[in-house]
């Protein structure tokens, strides 16, 4: 059976979504990630009324970790090159206190 937090976004990119994770808790949830995985922000937060964008890289691997009103925490593959970090990061989400606490499967 298919992943159904897997898709692919209009533009193609691979994606991922966590959904029970709050706007306040965006920000923990990408501390948390950014720790454990290594990744280095790409450039500053960007916050708007609905939703909230920020690019994280590890290596040439770029992703952007967002949260918006209708998904919840989302995880963006900006290349193909990405891919395996939006594994990563859905992975070690998975298995966080974020997914047990935010459970909505």
């Amino acid at each position: 059976m298919p992943d159904e937090r897997f898709w692919r976004d209009a533009s193609g990119r691979l994606t991922f979504n966590l959904p029970g994770v709050g706007a306040t808790d965006y920000p923990g949830v990408c501390r948390d990630l950014s720790d454990a995985l290594g990744l280095v922000p790409a450039g500053e937060i960007v916050i708007g009324p609905e939703q909230m964008f920020w690019d994280f890289q590890r290596g040439d691997q770029l992703v952007s970790l967002d949260w918006d009103i209708w998904m919840d925490f989302i995880v963006v593959a900006k290349s193909e090159e990405a891919e395996p970090l939006v594994g990563d990061v859905a992975a070690w989400l998975r298995a966080s206190p974020w997914a047990t606490a935010n459970d909505t499967a």
